[in-house]
């Protein structure tokens, strides 16, 4: 199951891409997407009438990276199958599953740990970049 959803991210965030794919299975349920354009992140995760749920901003998804949007999908379905872990779990789920796929080279690894360590943190519970990164390098060292 896993390679499955993780090559459909990856199929779908080739650098071309625009817009998530189109809504596809997490442990057998399916998650669908909601463009939310006032989101002030390029995506975050929820349960809306008891589906799983993907809200996404087109415009901050755009900005990303290739290796970037295949990191924020993958951490938003982490959110989605393990909704209590938070988010460093999600964030090394997201990482795990990358590194599995063979999709994480070091020179992509690097510029998304840096990437993340700029990021500051967030009233929603996002820890500040430096303690998600530092995370993020504990994870696939323990992996």
């Amino acid at each position: 199951m896993r390679a499955l959803v993780l090559a459909m991210l990856l199929a779908a965030c080739s650098s071309t891409l625009t817009y998530p794919p189109p809504p596809y299975e997490v442990s057998g349920v399916l998650v669908v997407y909601e463009e939310r354009r006032d989101l002030k992140a390029p995506s975050a995760a929820t349960w809306s009438k008891g589906l799983p749920v993907v809200l996404w901003n087109p415009f901050e998804w755009a900005k990303l990276a290739p290796v970037e949007k295949v990191f924020d999908l993958a951490h938003e379905v982490c959110h989605l199958r393990d909704w209590t872990g938070g988010e460093l779990a999600a964030d090394c789920c997201a990482v795990r599953w990358m590194d599995r796929a063979d999709y994480l080279p070091s020179s992509d690894l690097a510029a998304l740990v840096s990437t993340i360590m700029d990021w500051p943190a967030s009233a929603e519970g996002h820890p500040p970049g430096i303690e998600r990164a530092t995370h993020i390098m504990e994870c696939l060292d323990d992996d």
